[in-house]
């Protein structure tokens, strides 16, 4: 094995304790009037029950991404990098599964303490603000044209160096630094790098405009200062995606060098593999700061000893919202970090189906490239 793909191996292998570092600590990055996606008072999370609850679920979270990670890296030394790599796939549903299934573990013992201690809303109470042009705004999706320029070079640099391109291009490489697939030189294979770039602005361009038009709660009790953090968390969050959206673009130029001979493929992975680092890096450090919605951007209100607003019957699982009366398409998520969409507009799924199709075509595209 060669030391570049002994370095990407590190890379990858690095993405599983990162976001087993982030779902660990989701539970905190949650709004005070939420705990384990079941509406609570805000002065409930001084609970010693709810602490404990949070406690026990960040442990055993952390407790079952160690063991992978070990896990994953005794399989790469004692038996091979090839069944490594599976294992870290196989990991990644592991921790996905395991967590999600904590979570509904201590949601029902949420819901079991909320009963007991008689925590309902008398009256569905909701705030709007007034003023609203002063509260930060996320960004317009036409920030991502800022990724045209990035495009432009890597086909300028395909065209440039199309003459020496070998006949045989190298598309893959095996774990043990050995090209074992090509593709034959043609003018359609250096469109390979700028679609893979073009597709991704689409996806972060399409992100932006669903937070742009996201249903933006706010806490009834602090209508100002909840709609305020919300406003600062949205734009925070376009601000990285579109940060992301170019360091990822500029990185996939090195696809393109290497498809004309100017790079290593493993190099190539590299800076890819690294990007991606990055990328979860960025998130753990914005969610971290701003938790979801702002939650942590924002001064809580002190004294809220009742329930003001309680729509945990929209909430199937704690992450599926379901609301047929609810005219918003994009919803924050209730546990996580981000947005979902509600379930319950037909539009919804056909946003899905819309989607699944647009992955299955550019694969397809792709696949035809190649």
């Amino acid at each position: 094995m060669d030391a570049s793909t002994l370095v990407y191996l590190l890379f990858t292998t690095l993405l599983i304790p990162l976001v087993g570092v982030l779902v660990a600590i989701t539970p905190w990055l949650m709004r005070n009037d939420e705990c384990f996606a079941v509406t609570i008072p805000a002065s409930a999370q001084k609970d010693p029950e709810i602490r404990g609850f949070k406690r026990s679920y960040t442990a055993w979270t952390l407790a079952v991404t160690l063991v992978l990670a070990v896990v994953s890296a005794l399989v790469f030394v004692l038996v091979s990098p090839a069944v490594a790599v599976a294992c870290l796939v196989a990991d990644t549903v592991v921790l996905m599964v395991f967590s999600f299934a904590l979570m509904l573990h201590y949601r029902k013992k949420v819901q079991e303490l909320k009963g007991r201690e008689g925590w309902t809303a008398e009256a569905d109470l909701r705030s709007a603000v007034v003023g609203e042009r002063e509260v930060p705004r996320p960004l317009s999706p036409w920030w991502e044209v800022l990724n045209v320029p990035v495009i432009a070079v890597t086909l300028a640099i395909g065209i440039a160096g199309y003459a020496s391109m070998p006949d045989l291009i190298p598309i893959h490489m095996g774990l043990d630094g050995q090209v074992n697939d090509w593709a034959e030189k043609s003018p359609l294979v250096i469109l390979f790098a700028p679609l893979f770039q073009l597709f991704l602005t689409a996806v972060f361009a399409f992100t932006q405009w669903g937070i742009a038009r996201s249903k933006k709660p706010n806490a009834p009790g602090a209508p100002v200062s909840s709609a305020y953090a919300y406003g600062r968390f949205a734009r925070a969050q376009g601000m990285f995606m579109l940060a992301m959206g170019l360091i990822l673009n500029v990185s996939a130029i090195a696809i393109q060098l290497s498809m004309v001979g100017a790079m290593e493929l493993g190099a190539a992975a590299i800076v890819m593999a690294g990007a991606a680092v990055v990328a979860v890096v960025g998130a753990i450090v914005l969610a971290v700061v701003y938790g979801q919605s702002g939650a942590r951007a924002m001064a809580q209100p002190a004294g809220e000893d009742g329930l003001l607003h309680d729509d945990d019957c929209f909430w199937k699982l704690g992450v599926f919202y379901v609301n047929a009366h609810d005219p918003s398409l994009f919803v924050p998520k209730r546990f996580g970090v981000g947005w979902t969409v509600n379930f319950g507009r037909p539009s919804a799924w056909a946003l899905m189906v819309g989607l699944v199709l647009a992955v299955v075509v550019f694969v397809l595209i792709i696949g035809g490239l190649l």
